[in-house]
């Protein structure tokens, strides 16, 4: 079989990105490294639709612009990554503390089917969502013993008589946290909500309805990024943020204007932002990403012009535009406001 993809050495992608995509290739030393620390895939195909007309790639693209902004695109996800992060575990660490104080320290408690809907819009249940926690730190071998994979319930199964919910929170996946979330009776699900949005701006089933589609427009996001799928131009028409609830939580007309829908990467910035609730860890996150934003990945003389065109074109291309560092002043002073209120 003549394969349509087939094996070709690295001298063989360099001329073919020459030749048949028209790619800017006069270093073939740095081409060569270039492709041989990250993949074809991730290097040409990563960025094809945002660097390509026709087929070829734009007459100012080579493959040292390519591979800084692979650097930069990278650099620019690490930050969202990692503070999706601390919204999971700020996020975890409410549920678990209303677990406990309603229905007890027990998983037979506060995981007992009268404590917890069945269903939520007939999509997720309870049934299921238990079984996959189960099956997440209980496996049995070829003879059917079981045993224990994750710590720290492990430890808690082996030395302590309960597995307690911030225990077992620690160890569910940010998705699985999100249906228990879901899946709270209305009591429960809004001494969460309120411990998690505490702005008195709006009304409590607006809150939840927010918190609901941010946790799954973060963890769809921090999907895309844990998966090394394409980002720059990725959004998610199926899970956005709530318009108008949206605008009436920030309520700040600098860090809301320009946008008609919240379906791209500024709406998963603003809602991480949002949902970190914590003045040290905002400051933390809005300073990350303008350092991100203005400091070259390789920052040596002969990068240094096409590093001119990295930022300005990243912005561009994700939609964030030329006018995100003004935004990211607004976050500052946002901060500083609310800051001053307290």
């Amino acid at each position: 079989m003549k394969y349509d993809k087939p094996f070709l050495t690295y001298d063989q992608q360099i001329q073919h990105l020459k030749t048949q995509y028209k790619l800017n290739i006069l270093n073939n030393k740095f081409a060569l490294e270039a492709l041989s620390s990250v993949s074809y895939y991730d290097l040409i195909n990563g960025y094809k639709e945002c660097m390509m007309d026709n087929g070829v790639f734009k007459h100012f693209v080579s493959i040292e612009y390519l591979y800084l902004f692979y650097l930069f695109d990278k650099n620019f996800q690490n930050v969202i990554f990692k503070h999706s992060l601390f919204v999971e575990n700020f996020f975890k660490t409410k549920l678990a503390y209303v677990l406990a104080e309603d229905f007890g320290v027990d998983i037979k408690d506060y995981l007992a089917n009268k404590n917890l809907n069945y269903s939520y819009h007939n999509k997720i249940f309870l049934h299921k969502v238990k079984e996959e926690i189960k099956n997440g730190y209980t496996k049995f071998d070829k003879y059917g013993n079981k045993f224990y994979t994750q710590q720290p319930i492990k430890h808690y199964i082996l030395n302590h008589n309960h597995i307690p919910p911030w225990i077992l929170l620690k160890n569910i996946s940010f998705s699985n946290a999100i249906s228990l979330y879901k899946l709270l009776k209305p009591t429960q699900k809004q001494k969460v909500t309120e411990n998690i949005l505490q702005t008195t701006n709006i009304d409590i089933n607006e809150k939840i309805q927010f918190l609901t589609a941010a946790l799954d427009f973060i963890r769809n996001y921090r999907n895309q990024i844990a998966h090394n799928l394409k980002f720059v131009t990725y959004k998610n028409e199926r899970c956005k943020l709530p318009y108008h609830i949206t605008n009436k939580i920030i309520n700040d007309k600098n860090l809301s204007k320009n946008n008609e829908k919240y379906n791209d990467i500024y709406s998963c910035i603003l809602a991480t932002f949002i949902l970190l609730n914590n003045s040290l860890l905002q400051s933390k996150y809005v300073y990350e990403i303008f350092s991100v934003i203005n400091t070259p990945p390789l920052d040596t003389p002969q990068f240094k012009k096409i590093q001119l065109l990295i930022s300005s074109d990243y912005l561009n291309i994700t939609g964030l535009t030329a006018d995100f560092p003004l935004k990211l002043k607004a976050f500052s002073e946002y901060l500083q406001r609310h800051n001053n209120l307290k």
